[in-house]
């Protein structure tokens, strides 16, 4: 019985394992605590005006993809005044993970993450000193020194049942990072895969709890020489899904198809429709090289044709209206050849107005309810 519930781990199969690329994600909040704190040292809350921008009309300071449901551009503050080695920590507990499946599919990509206010270079010994704290790791360090802020995820494998407690410390420097980029100007996106972890997660382990923790004061703890002691978090990703905001999310009505996705230069698509409630509907489209952004909130039809969903509406270039646009997503997560999932944008608009793009996703995914 035993052996047979490790070859279903190891599948993905166990009810609440995390699915293959392409397939939908989790739903999950992102809920602020403060605790050990004797001294009023720390604080963490979601404040409007401080997360990454996901509508400014200037491409350079907009995050692509991001929360949807994020309508006043919310960001996560963890702080700590009082001294590192004090007591007092902030943070997050990132509730709705329960059960997801760390398998062989998606060990080795990026599945923990956030978008951080800091514009990191790893590869110096401290990254810069400069924006939030992002400190380095070190997992035997005392509380208070051992990096923040980090992901601290438990979890318990299927098979010997044995409980882990793996860290993954914002200073990390990880192959994924450098290929994501900033994904707006004085913002770093961070991804790290569940092997990146310390220590590592392997396949069949069930994820029990995630938090994120701030414990670093304004004192020199480690090696960023920042001494600031304060970190702004937005977009906080995990299994494929971003939350931006600290309020809970609707519900997902069951006849709604959404996804996003990055191809390989980068440009990112989102998009989410549901006949039954309009209201949720959006499209959003980002090709930094051609400095083209649209955005749509109007679709006014969707087809569908075998996995794929093909929606047409009109939207803003720019923040200037008078285009249109079609664009298809298609989910190939049970294809003969498991992928994420394709796209095509064509955009149509004023004075001759042309644009066409068409491509693979190389990380996201796609959930089409047809």
């Amino acid at each position: 019985m035993i052996a047979m519930l490790g070859l279903i781990a190891l599948g993905g199969i166990l009810p609440g394992g995390s699915p293959p690329p392409g397939n939908e994600p989790p739903d999950f909040q992102v809920v602020p605590f403060e605790m050990n704190d004797p001294n009023s040292y720390v604080a963490a809350f979601w404040r409007k005006g401080l997360g990454c921008p996901g509508s400014a009309g200037d491409l350079l300071y907009v995050c692509t993809p991001a929360d949807l449901d994020d309508g006043t551009n919310q960001g996560l503050v963890l702080a700590k005044s009082g001294p590192s080695l004090e007591p007092g920590q902030a943070g997050a507990t990132l509730t709705g993970l329960e059960g997801q499946l760390i398998t062989v599919t998606n060990v080795a990509l990026p599945m923990f993450g956030y978008d951080l206010r800091k514009e990191l270079a790893f590869g110096a010994p401290s990254g810069s000193p400069v924006g939030s704290h992002c400190g380095n790791p070190d997992p035997t360090a005392a509380l208070g020194t051992e990096g923040s802020p980090r992901f601290e995820i438990e979890a318990v494998d299927c098979v010997t049942l044995v409980k882990t407690t793996h860290t993954i410390v914002c200073g990390t420097p990880s192959l994924l990072d450098t290929a994501l980029g900033a994904p707006a100007q004085g913002w770093s996106r961070l991804r790290w895969s569940p092997a990146e972890a310390v220590p590592p997660m392997t396949p069949g382990e069930k994820i029990t709890g995630v938090k994120i923790f701030f414990d670093t004061g304004p004192d020199p703890a480690d090696a960023t020489l920042d001494n600031f002691g304060l970190a702004v978090l937005d977009n906080i990703f995990a299994f494929n899904n971003m939350v931006g905001t600290g309020q809970a999310h609707p519900t997902r009505p069951p006849d709604e198809d959404h996804g996003w996705g990055e191809d390989k230069d980068h440009d990112t698509c989102q998009h989410r429709h549901s006949d039954s409630h309009p209201e949720r509907n959006r499209v959003d489209y980002s090709d930094r090289s051609k400095n083209t952004r649209m955005r749509s909130s109007n679709i006014r039809s969707a087809s569908y044709a075998g996995s794929c969903v093909n929606l047409a509406g009109d939207g803003l270039v720019n923040g200037k209206p008078g285009y249109t646009y079609t664009y298809q997503a298609c989910d190939l997560s049970t294809a003969p050849v498991a992928g994420i999932g394709t796209f095509s944008m064509s955009i149509v608009g004023p004075a001759g107005y042309r644009y066409q793009k068409a491509g693979t996703f190389t990380s996201g995914y796609v959930h089409n309810s047809r």
